[in-house]
């Protein structure tokens, strides 16, 4: 029996202290306990990591902005620390942790280079286009 059935699921920042884990993304998913929803990675080692801003914008960087094209790459999950801030304002260290992307950006797959494709949605008509997504309405 698959052991991975019964890992902890997500990976937290004190199952990095003793060193980095090492996983490749099987499938992103999206986490719907956050407001708003995360994306967040289905990894090999049977955890899941939720991504936030700055991991999203080094997965971005390392591999594109299309999630659906990132299963397959392997990622390295790290120790670290930030300020943040508490509930009564004061600011406090923490700890969290960052990813590392490791596999090499694979060549578009069409084949040509990305010549002559058109440049991504800006976040304002990401968002436009998520309410007219949202908006559709099912006839009865």
């Amino acid at each position: 029996m698959d052991a991975r059935l019964f890992a902890s699921t997500w990976v937290k920042p004190e199952d990095l202290r003793d060193g980095p884990i090492v996983a490749t993304i099987l499938k992103v998913l999206m986490n719907e306990k956050f407001n708003p929803t995360r994306p967040m990675l289905e990894l090999s080692n049977g955890q899941q990591f939720t991504l936030f801003e700055r991991n999203i914008d080094i997965l971005i960087l390392a591999w594109g902005f299309e999630m659906e094209e990132w299963p397959g790459y392997e990622v390295e999950l790290s120790h670290d620390t930030y300020m943040g801030k508490n509930k009564d304002g004061s600011m406090e260290e923490k700890e969290g942790a960052k990813i590392r992307a490791i596999s090499p950006r694979k060549p578009p797959k069409d084949g040509n280079g990305g010549g002559g494709t058109s440049l991504p949605m800006t976040r304002e008509e990401l968002r436009r286009k998520n309410d007219d997504d949202m908006a559709d309405t099912i006839p009865f």
